[in-house]
């Protein structure tokens, strides 16, 4: 099966996240804006989940098509098969991107609603209970996406920003993005190079001596007189 993704990020690190893709050995690259549209097989599917650093989000599209009107949207999430994509015990939330807005009478909640209704009616029709929908937390994310006279209608497979697979349990309050961190390596040239264990070592010396010239300090650090 040939799964066609969607991997998002800043508009300034689009490159850099295209020669990771292209170092995984994905072929089929096409770049959007802030985002970066690629083909691969299942193994390549679950492997850019675990193995992508640059990319904030991964979404798997389902449907693409010409885009008018508001009623593209519902007649385009209809030709999903929605129940077989999640059960209907897990809520979801539908969120819509429109890139031309000044040239459109209807809004991003019109497109939400219009492909929201179409994932209810399939459920209905299959004799499953409507899944709730939950705008803070859903366990399913839809996007409809709409630019150019088409549209993309995606679901999140990454859950939660990538950042978030992080090792961290505690963070600091001006943390920077495992992902950020990653594309800055790459820009410097220093990602998958063999010297940068050398730069981690010199980060990691400059940091102990910081810390000891700390302590040094504080060791030598006038008494209070007892007298």
């Amino acid at each position: 099966m040939i799964y066609h993704m969607l991997a998002t990020c800043p508009e300034e690190s689009k490159d850099v996240l295209v020669l990771e893709l292209k170092a995984m050995g994905v072929l089929e690259i096409r770049i959007l804006y802030k985002a970066v549209s690629f083909q691969g097989d299942e193994a390549l599917f679950y492997r850019c989940h675990l193995s992508l650093r640059t990319a904030s989000n991964l979404f798997w599209t389902l449907k693409f098509g010409p885009f008018a009107a508001k009623s593209d949207a519902y007649a385009l999430a209809k030709r999903i098969s929605w129940p077989k994509l999640f059960a209907p015990s897990k809520s979801f939330r539908v969120d819509a991107i429109i890139t031309e807005k000044d040239r459109h009478e209807f809004s991003g909640n019109d497109l939400s609603k219009a492909v929201r209704t179409a994932i209810e009616e399939a459920f209905v029709k299959k004799g499953d209970k409507t899944p709730k929908v939950d705008i803070k937390d859903p366990k399913i994310l839809v996007v409809i996406h709409q630019r150019a006279g088409f549209a993309t209608i995606s679901i999140c497979t990454s859950g939660q920003s990538l950042h978030k697979r992080a090792y961290r349990t505690t963070r600091h309050p001006a943390p920077i993005k495992e992902t950020v961190a990653a594309t800055i390596l790459m820009l410097a040239g220093l990602f998958f190079k063999p010297y940068l264990f050398c730069l981690i070592r010199c980060l990691v010396v400059i940091g102990l001596l910081l810390l000891s010239s700390c302590w040094f300090s504080l060791l030598l650090l006038p008494q209070p007189s007892l007298f």
